[in-house]
């Protein structure tokens, strides 16, 4: 059987980092459409989830919507593992100038971002993201945003899972090692003067401060391997800036 907890799920034959749960499909327009979905709960303004699954007469999915939503409709909706992890590092020197660098990169993984789940619930108590000005009325049959007063979905959804593929500029190095016949006058043998910089820019699709996030991590290895790539409040990755000298007599 399938290890299933909060939205994750490991399952014999796939990999760890799967995100388990209903396919989002936009804001349910009118009251008609909400209480013929099969939905519990449905009303217009509120999250429309959708009908991929039912079962025959003997118990077994059919793979085919069946005009209600149960928990036969959940399914993979992403994996926090990378297809792809890729680096390139490199220098360039100009007499006594030298320039290093360090890129570093992933592609094919996403990032469930639970700070937007709870900061796009129109008319929640919490501080709310701008984009909640769009919200679903009646005047503003909108499809990307629910309507003010309707109970947020508490389940797992696609709407907030994310692409977290990207390209970081993780270490820039720039030196400048003193000519001799200026380090003389001091009486050093050595001077160099840098400076460095970590974190200086990342490249993402990600909607929210860093892609490289997973806050759910704890103790229990089990449940550590579950949950890998969820962003709840993760602090993210620091820039800094280093200014230094290396001296030698």
């Amino acid at each position: 059987l399938p290890l299933i907890r909060d939205g994750a799920i490991v399952r014999v034959g796939e990999p760890l980092g799967n995100f388990y749960g209903y396919v989002w499909d936009g804001i349910f327009q009118d009251s008609a459409s909400a209480a013929n979905s099969g939905q519990v709960g449905a009303v217009r303004g509120a999250d429309r989830l959708r009908d991929i699954n039912g079962r025959d007469a003997n118990g077994s999915l059919t793979g085919q919507p069946d005009g209600k939503i149960t928990t036969d409709d959940r399914t993979i909706l992403g994996n926090a593992q990378p297809k792809y992890t890729f680096g390139q590092n490199g220098s360039l020197g100009y007499r006594a100038l030298t320039v290093s660098w360090v890129l570093r990169g992933v592609q094919g993984n996403e990032v469930v971002n639970l700070n937007k789940q709870g900061m796009v619930t129109p008319g929640g108590s919490s501080n709310m993201l701008r984009e909640v000005l769009n919200y679903w009325s009646p005047t503003n049959p909108t499809n990307t945003m629910t309507g003010l007063g309707v109970s947020p979905n508490s389940n797992m959804i696609s709407r907030w899972v994310e692409d977290g593929s990207f390209v970081r500029l993780q270490n820039v190095t720039l030196s400048w090692d003193v000519p001799s016949r200026l380090r003389t006058r001091v009486g050093m043998g050595q001077l160099r003067l840098y400076a460095s910089g970590q974190n200086l820019a990342t490249w993402t699709k990600y909607s929210w401060y860093d892609p490289e996030a997973s806050s759910r991590l704890t103790s229990d290895r089990t449940i550590s391997d579950m949950e890998l790539g969820w962003d709840d409040s993760s602090y993210p990755g620091v820039r800094t800036v280093t200014l230094g000298l290396n001296v030698g007599f």
